[in-house]
């Protein structure tokens, strides 16, 4: 019988609403520091962008370990992680081009 994962956001742990809410919370921190356009703001977002790309890399080596073992698709997970670190890094060039 073949594992599949559950889509149900009920399923998920505590720390992956920590990671959404943190998520938007510096979607709003960007935003406000384009807007303001202070140092201290810029590098917060710098250091958040930064923060995320990592987060994203070692997210993607271990949802790829963990898949692997339990027999899901591994790579299309890890894939999607891995791009969302790319993403970051897209985001944060482009901010750093901005100010």
């Amino acid at each position: 019988m073949k594992n599949e994962m559950n889509a149900n956001f009920e399923w998920s742990p505590w720390w992956w609403f920590l990671f959404v809410g943190g998520g938007i919370l510096f979607l709003s921190i960007i935003g406000f520091s384009a807007l303001i356009g202070n140092d201290f703001w810029r590098g917060i977002a710098q250091g958040g962008l930064l923060g995320i790309l990592i987060i994203h890399i070692l997210e993607g080596i271990y949802g790829y370990s963990i898949a692997k073992k339990n027999n899901l698709p591994a790579l299309r997970w890890s894939f999607h992680c891995f791009l969302a670190g790319v993403m970051a890094i897209m985001l944060m060039k482009k901010y750093l081009k901005k100010n």
